[in-house]
Parts: structure tokens; sequence; C-alpha cells
């Protein structure tokens, strides 16, 4: 894949001696570092310092890492670390092993450690140009979706080698608000113990990332595969409930959360965005660990991220809070180290607890694996309801793979519901169950309070006019789910494996569609009930038809969710086959005053039922409203008669096209037009006393004419 090359990296700060040096140094131990040019250090007056990295080294000597930070957390901040670090051959990064054990927490408060500022020896993008979501039109590849931008190869790594140090510790660590770190690359080597990248401790809050690497690779770094001997523990974790900005990042490879959160309590809010999130969980079979995990309040923004996680970790486990999780692909969300208990939990985006008011739009989900799309196990928060809405996402491909056969050579063995992993599953707060059947009621022990899906009862297609008649709930009065909207979605049933009841107690399972091409939305009236048309935008009618290979036509199914906003959204409902039903426009044009019995001999002559000629034997035919007197329908033949009284105008005439080769009726209207117009031009048919003025006037020119020829003969 093509991409934009990297922006050229900042130039390297100049650097001078000003004001007074940090206690950490003596002048006689800069004397030396500083005429060999390893350490040079920029303060101002106030306190804050430049410290310029200039070796690779990890003994905390001036002019290396460890004793850059040392010497920023001596003295009050903001502290800014460059790195200048020379002799880096071209199309390599600079690489900083640490072999003194852990370094030092980031205690100082507003630190910049700052990679960008190495020369660029390391040119190139790790990855980047990859779609994103499907864009605010909720319409896949209709070309209003944003990339992935370049993320370029860091050009500093810090690669930890030493055998000291625990997963709850982290290469990098920050104590302090303020801190900005970007433009670096974390990773292990081989035989280190295993950290996790970067601990976020104490009172650390208002963190940023940007432009950083957290991965596995001891080669190239645009290699973004699973190294589990080498994977870091936790890619970012956030311990304490501060906020942590990341952006345009890397988190390539992590043996359990790739990003994890778990300050609990109000504040904790995380804003990813534009950052490419790899896999997790590489050796974590005993749970699931996702690239990212939430326990803090927030609020959380996830936003234009690309997720590819092959090895059943998903995508983003939302545990409390409130998130807006927008714009994202989540690619492949699978892989192969879990368990076979967890084989339908890997959801892409999962929402338990506590989690409330989170709004989950425009995303796109495509091939979970074992996994559901979406997975809401939310029941109440504090005793309110949990109001989280899911809109306009596609979403196909779930529980695309098979799982393995387990001992007695069957699936059911392993315990493993095959209809279980739904393209969106609101369930109670325990194992996802598969297709939850209408109740006809709210129920505040289930995800979204067990909001009921609609019930599609009627979908026709008349060219881009979609028709649509159903109910929410479980008759067509459920007044608990008066005002539902309704989202309606070209429905993707493959794998079929996504079959349920409709009604509780109900009978065999239907298929209950993945929503992969969002067409528009209806709203149910007082009673739960909706009917209703909708224009189908040309981008929808191009991504379905290319996903199902022709054009829409009679059996497509159709799905749709409904959502409540004191509720949340509901479970995708059970596929409608869609009926073609085509009626098209005509015209006829009579003079005033004459008329035509046959002004239009078929109203349906270029109308169609499924595909086929719309006759008398698959079709029926009616008037619409009234219309004008002396205009008439032959519901049988189709002929339309004008009357010679019928004076000069343009009549629009409305009728009904109803197919007879369904069980219930799937009906289209459309507006015909009759044109009277009068002889010559006329805008009126001329009276009585005027055709006699007329002749008066032929007979009176006629006379004179006559008495003319006389006088000239």
């Amino acid at each position: 894949m093509n991409h934009t090359p990297a922006a050229q990296k900042a130039t390297p700060l100049a650097v001078s001696r000003i004001g007074k040096l940090s206690t950490h140094h003596s002048l006689r131990s800069l004397a030396a570092p500083a005429a060999a040019g390893i350490l040079s250090v920029l303060a101002s007056t106030a306190g804050a310092t430049t410290f310029t990295v200039t070796s690779t080294a990890d003994d905390g000597s001036a002019g290396t890492l460890r004793g850059a930070i040392i010497s920023a957390n001596g003295t009050a901040g903001p502290h800014t670390i460059n790195f200048n670090i020379p002799g880096v051959a071209a199309g390599s990064p600079a690489i900083i092993q640490i072999t003194g054990g852990l370094l030092p927490a980031i205690t100082a408060t507003s630190v910049t450690l700052d990679g960008t500022t190495q020369p660029d020896t390391n040119t190139g993008d790790i990855t980047g140009g990859q779609v994103l979501g499907v864009g605010p039109d909720g319409i896949p590849g209709s070309g209003d979706e944003p990339l992935l931008a370049p993320i370029p190869k860091p050009d500093v790594v810090i690669e930890y080698v030493s055998a000291a140090g625990a997963i709850s510790q982290g290469i990098l660590t920050v104590s302090a608000p303020n801190a900005v770190i970007r433009g670096v690359g974390l990773r292990r080597g081989a035989g280190a113990s295993l950290v996790s990248g970067l601990i976020l401790n104490s009172s650390a809050s208002n963190t940023q990332l940007s432009k950083i690497w957290l991965g596995s690779s001891q080669g190239a770094l645009t290699d973004l595969s699973d190294d589990p001997n080498l994977g870091l523990g936790n890619g970012v974790w956030n311990r304490v409930p501060g906020s942590l900005k990341m952006e345009q990042s890397v988190v390539a490879s992590s043996r359990v959360f790739g990003v994890i959160g778990t300050g609990t309590g109000v504040g904790g809010a995380h804003s990813l965005t534009a950052n490419y999130f790899g896999s997790a969980g590489l050796t974590s079979s005993a749970t699931n660990s996702e690239p990212v995990n939430f326990t803090a309040e927030g609020p959380h923004v996830v936003s234009g991220n690309y997720f590819k996680s092959p090895n059943y970790s998903g995508g983003i486990d939302a545990i409390a809070g409130q998130a807006t999780i927008s714009g994202n692909t989540f690619y492949r969300t699978y892989g192969s180290n879990a368990t076979p208990a967890f084989y339908d939990e890997a959801a892409a985006i999962t929402l338990r607890g506590g989690v409330h008011d989170s709004l989950i739009v425009n995303n796109l989900i495509e091939d979970t694996g074992f996994g559901n799309g979406i997975l809401v196990q939310s029941a109440n928060y504090n005793g309110v309801s949990l109001r989280n809405v899911i809109s306009r996402n596609s979403i196909f491909g779930s529980g695309k793979l098979n799982p393995p056969t387990g001992p007695g050579g069957d699936v059911q063995s392993l315990g493993i519901n095959l209809n279980a992993s739904l393209a969106l599953d609101a369930t109670k707060p325990s194992n996802p169950d598969g297709v939850t059947p209408n109740s006809g009621v709210l129920d505040p022990q289930s995800g979204n309070q067990g909001m009921n899906y609609p019930v599609l009862t009627r979908a026709v297609l008349n060219g881009s006019q979609l028709t649509v008649k159903g109910f929410v709930g479980t008759t067509t009065s459920s007044a608990p789910f008066a005002g539902s909207t309704v989202e309606l979605f070209a429905a993707d049933n493959s794998p079929a494996n996504q079959n349920g009841p409709v009604f509780v107690g109900g009978g065999l399972p239907v298929p209950h569609g993945e929503g992969r091409v969002y067409l528009g939305t209806v709203t149910a009236d007082g009673t739960g009930a909706f009917e209703g048309s909708i224009t189908v935008p040309p981008a929808a009618l191009a991504a379905w038809q290319a996903f199902v290979g022709h054009t829409p036509t009679t059996g497509d199914p159709i799905t749709s969710t409904a959502t409540l906003a004191a509720a949340g959204t509901s479970e995708f409902g059970a596929n409608l086959a869609l009926v073609i039903v085509q009626a098209v426009t005509e015209s006829a044009t009579v003079m005033a005053g004459v008329g035509n019995p046959n002004a239009l001999p078929n109203i349906r002559s270029n109308d169609a039922i499924d595909g086929a000629p719309a006759t008398a034997a698959n079709s029926t035919i009616a008037i619409v409203g009234t219309w004008p007197a002396g205009i008439t329908l032959n519901p049988v033949t189709g002929t339309v008669g004008v009357a010679p009284s019928v004076p000069v105008g343009v009549y629009p005439i409305t009728y009904q096209l109803c197919d007879l080769t369904t069980p219930v009726a799937n009906c289209v209207t459309t507006e015909d037009y009759i044109t009277v117009s009068g002889a010559g031009g006329m805008t009126s048919v001329p009276t009585l006393s005027q055709w006699a003025i007329a002749l008066l006037s032929m007979l009176l020119g006629g006379a004179g004419w006559l008495a003319v020829r006389r006088r000239d003969s």
C-alpha cells in the first residue's frame, strides 16, 4: 500500500548553558561529557530545562536517557528531553537498550520526552492508509470514509533487555501530571522480563502520547505480526483515574492489554484517535484481553482508529463509564489462543458493567471470528437505565469461523452456542446468549433494558423508494416502544448462524441479520407501529449491490434496529425478504372537448412485479385519493379514460400497485399525469356564445369579401 511520506521531523534544538545547573550535576562532572559532545543542557531562569540525550548507553551518566530523567526529576518542570544521538545508520533508529533495570519514573510536572527531535534516519511509515469506519453517512464504501493517517517510524527505540521488572512496571513510567511523550518506540528484547510499555501511576494526569510505537518486532518496524515471546505485558497501563490522550500511534503486540485504564471513579478520561491497534492477549488464554479496556468513569472517546487483532482478543471492552466509539474499523478481531469458554465473548465492542449514555456510531466491524460484533451486557447504572445508542454501523462476518470440534467430535461438547455470535447482542450480565426474543416490555436487568427490536411485516423497493411496515415489540400496539427510531439495513446473512425466535415462547428460530448497509430511518408512532417510505441514497444502493453481487431483488433480506432515548438500542430484528414492486410514471395528452376513453391503454404497462411485467394475474391496481371528475380507471385492464368534459389542465393521478405473489400484499404508489390541451393552444374550451360570435364574425367577413368582388367586377 502506498502511503504519503511522513513529515520531516523537527530539527534538534540548539543547546546552550544558561542559569543554574541541576543539583544532580557538578561542573566537574559535566566538563568531560560536554567536551565530548555527549550532553547539553538548556535551562531557563524559571527552572525549565531541556536535556538532550546524545548516547545510547544506560549507565545513568550525563547524555543518557536514564541520566536525563534523573536530572529532570531533580528540579521543578516544565522540562524537555530531546534526542541528538550521532552515528545512526540510514534506515535505522537509534536503539537505547535498557540494561540497568527499570528506568526511574518521571516525577517532575510537565516533562516532554520528544523522540521526533532525533535526526530522521529511520524514514518511512509503520502503517497507514486503512479505511476508517463508514463515514458520516453510515454507508460503507460511499467515499466519505477517512483514511488512517500515516504513522511514521520512530527514530528512537527504547528496548528493554533487563531481567528485572514485572508486568505492573513499565519501560517508561509517568507519576506526574502533564507529561508528553512522542516519537519513540518501546519494546522488549529477547530474554527480558515481562514488563509493560508505559505505566501511568500516582498523580499522572493529562498525559499525551503521540507517534509512539509499542511492539515486539526485532526486525523491521513495519512488522505488525504477533510474537508472544517478545510482546510487552500491557502496551499502556493507566493505573490512576487521570486523563490520557493518545494519537497517531501503534500498539502492535501485547501479551495482555493494548491500552488499559484501571483507575476507578470519576475521571480517567481517555481519548484515543488515529491509532493502529494490533494484537493483544497473545498468551492470555484464560480470559479475554483487548487492545482497549476501560474501568474509569471517563468520558472516553475512541474515534478514527484501526483495530486488527488476530488472537480472540476482541477490540474494546468498556467496563464502566461513558464512551463515544465512532468511525473505527474492526477487522478480524480474533486469533488463536483463547479457551473455548471465551470464543463467543471476543466482541469487537463490549459494553458491560455500568457503561451508560454511550454512543456507538459509524463503525465498520468485519469478521469477528467466534465473537459478537457488539455485545451489550450493561444492565443499570446507579438505578438509572443505561441508554447506550448504537447507530449506523456496518457489521458483518460475526461468527464467521467455525469453532474446532470438541473431544466428542462435536462443537456442542465445547459448550459453544453457535448462534450466540451476533452482529449485536444485548444480554444480561453473563455470557452472550444469542438472539433475545421480544418480550413486549423493558427489562432493567438486561443490556439496554432488553429493548425490543422491530418486527418487519413489509419491505417493498420501487427503484430507490423503500416502503416498510411493522412494529416494535410483540404486537402492533406496544406502548412501551412508542416513538422508537427504527434504522433499516440491508442484511448480510453470511454465515447464516444468527438464528433465533422472534417472540418469547415463539416457534422455530429464524435468521436475524447483520446490518451491513444502512438504508435510512423511520419513526414508530404512539403505539410502537411504523409505516413509511424512505429514499435509499444512491451510495447505499451501490454498496448493497456490491456485497450481494446483483441489483437488489426480491428475496434479499432486510433487517432493522430500534432505539429509545430512555433505554438504548435493540438487537437486530428478524430478516424480512425484500419484494420488488416497480411502478413507473407515465403520461398522456388529450384534446379538450374531445377526450379519449383510452388515454392510457394500460396504466401498469411499464410496471413490474419481482422483475416480471405487471399484469392482472400478478398484481392489483387501485385509485389513491380522489381523481378529477371525468378521469377514470378500469382496475382490471388498467385503462385510464378522459371524458370530453375535462377542462384544460395538467392532472396528477395517483394509483397503488400491489403484488399478488406474496401472502401479504406489498404495495407502492406512484403518480401519472394527464394533460388536457385546447385546440390551437387555447387555454380553455370555447363556450357556445364564443362559438356563435366566431361564426358571426366569419359570416360578416365573408359578406364583406363578396361586396368587394362585385364592385371590382
